[in-house]
């Protein structure tokens, strides 16, 4: 009986100190750690090393910024919407012509699985002779980003876009790339778990 009484209490133990490590791991928007970004925070995304590979070449920008807001943050799954059109800065065609990027809009994010977001995104680049070249998510869930658990950094690797008119590339040659450092609106790093 002593024997099935330890075997029981063991079990218990491990019950009770497995369930807070399994109810974190879901996916969720902490600050700080452990504590719920409530629904309606404004949060901000930077990126200094985006780039946008087509057939036309490599687009890049020293600097593109967003703004979200949480519409949702359960600590199993979260999502947001873009607020306004970003920003972009120093804007290049392969690394010499100035180019310029409009209407760069993160329209929205999920994510329902630890380390893995779901975002859908638009934007312009006015490039030389005139053309105007529309990218965006693909239809569906939209770009796979990644994120390391316990950091505030979404990444973006080759993500296919869709492309208008045909001569800005198709969704096998227009990739996007870069890191977001993500924050609240002032300038604490957030956590996404």
């Amino acid at each position: 009986m002593f024997k099935k009484l330890s075997l029981l209490l063991a079990a218990v133990a491990v019950v009770a100190f497995a369930a807070p490590a399994i109810a974190s791991a879901a996916p969720a928007v902490t600050m700080p750690a452990g504590t719920l970004l409530p629904k309606g925070t404004k949060i901000k995304g930077k990126s200094t090393n985006f780039v946008v590979n087509t057939s036309l070449g490599n687009l890049t920008c020293e600097s593109v910024a967003f703004e979200a807001e949480l519409t949702e943050n359960t600590g199993t799954q979260f999502a947001g919407v873009g607020v306004g059109e970003g920003t972009t800065s120093v804007c290049k065609l392969n690394g010499t012509t100035s180019i310029q990027f409009t209407d760069f809009t993160l329209v929205s994010f999920t994510s329902g699985i630890i380390g893995t977001i779901f975002t859908k995104v638009t934007f312009k680049v006015d490039l030389p002779g005139g053309i105007v070249c529309h990218y965006l998510s693909p239809s569906g869930p939209g770009l796979l980003v990644s994120y390391l658990t316990g950091t505030a950094i979404w990444r973006i690797v080759a993500a296919s876009l869709l492309s208008t008119p045909a001569a800005c590339g198709s969704s096998e040659s227009s990739k996007m790339s870069g890191e977001f450092s993500m924050t609240n609106t002032g300038g604490s790093a957030l956590i996404f778990d």
